[in-house]
């Protein structure tokens, strides 16, 4: 670095800073337990019946987590009725790392915040009845724009969201149990930097 020029015997402290990015991708997989209704009549006479805790598996050591904040397990079916079975989660997007995502390209016309984003739904019977955007179907490509207008981080460095999925109760019709699952994948450029200072002394010029 080449230090700026000042008057002689003027001593002045500048602030320089570092800072590097990476290309990071965010995995996460959640399972959700089914029971049909004669099913679980079944366990609650058994006495196996209880509430399961909703969680998120995530990879390892990436600066966004995916959380599971409100939802139930197991998710029990009324296969004796007609339509279908919705149930709603609050999932939550928390930067725990100490830097912040970038756009990929310019800031000029991208927002800081998620750039791109899938989740997948599988199970018997699951679709999406209304997760950011997707009201059918099982799998959701959130594009940049979406994310940072539906999903933008927060100041303290969170983003909730609700996903409400639709289980349709024919397929459950002589099955007693079965797994519903969510799979997140997030790609994001994430910023960390370091700053220190350096004191600049102007000296007599060398003519």
């Amino acid at each position: 670095m080449r230090p700026p020029i000042l008057p002689e015997g003027v001593a002045q402290n500048y602030a320089i800073t570092a800072r590097t990015s990476y290309l990071y991708e965010t995995n996460g997989h959640m399972n959700i337990q089914i029971y049909n209704k004669a099913e679980q009549q079944r366990r609650d006479v058994l006495g196996q019946s209880g509430i399961q805790p909703v969680a998120i598996e995530m990879s390892y050591a990436t600066p966004i987590q995916i959380v599971a904040k409100r939802g139930i397990n197991p998710i029990v079916v009324n296969q004796q009725a007609s339509g279908y079975e919705i149930v709603n989660y609050l999932f939550e997007f928390q930067n725990t790392g100490n830097g912040w995502p970038l756009p990929f390209g310019s800031d000029v016309n991208n927002q800081n915040g998620f750039m791109l984003a899938t989740v997948e739904l599988s199970g018997p019977g699951a679709s999406f009845y209304d997760c950011l955007g997707a009201r059918s179907g099982t799998e959701l490509f959130i594009p940049g724009d979406i994310v940072q207008s539906w999903v933008k981080l927060r100041a303290d460095r969170t983003a909730p969201f609700g996903c409400t999925i639709a289980i349709d109760r024919n397929a459950w019709v002589d099955n007693p149990m079965g797994t519903a699952s969510l799979t997140f994948n997030l790609w994001y450029r994430y910023y960390t930097d370091a700053a220190t200072s350096a004191k600049v002394l102007g000296v007599q010029p060398n003519y």
